[in-house]
């Protein structure tokens, strides 16, 4: 059983869709080992599935993020120029 721990332990996030070695047929832990496996697989499923919905969310924000930000800035620019004549800051007075 030591050897099932440390291969556990040893075992790198990346590992998860490989899993742990099943131990011979009709060892008490074979079942129990292969229901581990089965969540494993699971779990990696899941986890590229996150990282692909993140890669796309990113690829298809990163244009309207910098339209907004593109007009974001245009607007900061004219406004201040309109505030300060609204105010009567301007240079001269």
């Amino acid at each position: 059983m030591m050897w099932l721990a440390e291969r556990a332990e040893a075992a790198a996030p990346r590992d998860l869709a490989i899993g742990l070695p099943v131990p011979p047929a009709g060892a008490e832990l074979a079942r129990l080992v292969g229901a581990l496996n089965r969540r494993l697989a699971r779990v990696e499923i899941s986890h590229v599935k996150e990282l692909q919905f993140a890669a796309d969310a990113g690829h298809r924000l990163r244009a309207p993020v910098a339209t907004l930000r593109a007009e974001a800035e245009l607007a900061m620019r004219g406004d201040r120029a309109d505030q300060t004549e609204a105010l009567g800051d301007r240079p001269g007075r």
